[in-house]
């Protein structure tokens, strides 16, 4: 009959160690999921910061470049190209961030899918943007540099901006690149963390 009770009390004992295990598993589960949304929440708010910030600088830049490049005398047709691909450079940021605006929700009410389909889209676009891109600004510095020999006279002026190209033209592509790589490492930081969510809500 001791013996009975015996193993009664170490089976109750057993089972209570396995139930506080469980708890704490899915209290370990839980500090997780939290720990990987907050991490994906922080990815996104840096992507739609760098965003806004990238359209405010943008629409600052469009009037003065254009008034800046008239002033120093470059032709009409150079000034009204750099504000149209401006002003194409805001409106493709606009649309590309535009798509994972509020994506903080979805993952907050568990959509994950849409979610990773928003910011895949993203990445795709960004690397679209940057093969478009490179060639785009190749050609603007190089019909900054004719314009500024066919509208400049003083060669001191076309020596200047022959400098502002190979200095200040390789500062302005690192930047660009760095935002490129930069917004590309968060987007696959985003998409992880989703997959991580994804195969913890189906264990």
């Amino acid at each position: 009959m001791d013996n009975k009770k015996q193993e009664f009390n170490e089976f109750k004992e057993f089972r209570e160690q396995i139930s506080l295990l469980r708890s704490k598993l899915r209290t370990q589960e839980i500090v997780g999921d939290n720990d990987i949304m907050a991490a994906t929440k922080k990815s996104m708010g840096w992507i739609q910061l760098s965003g806004m910030l990238y359209v405010a600088l943008g629409v600052f830049a469009i009037p003065f470049c254009c008034i800046a490049l008239q002033q120093k005398g470059f032709s009409l047709p150079f000034v009204w190209a750099t504000g149209i691909y401006l002003a194409l450079c805001v409106l493709v940021t606009v649309y590309m961030h535009r798509s994972v605006c509020g994506s903080k929700s979805y993952v907050e009410t568990g959509n994950l899918v849409e979610v990773s389909s928003k910011y895949l889209k993203l990445r795709k676009n960004y690397v679209l943007t940057i093969l478009v891109s490179i060639p785009a600004v190749i050609a603007w510095a190089l019909w900054l540099y004719f314009d500024a020999k066919n509208s400049f006279s003083d060669p001191a002026m076309i020596e200047r901006v022959r400098y502002a190209i190979f200095v200040g033209g390789p500062i302005g592509v690192v930047i660009g690149l760095w935002r490129y790589f930069k917004t590309i490492k968060e987007t696959d930081s985003i998409l992880a963390h989703i997959r991580e969510l994804q195969e913890s809500d189906e264990k």
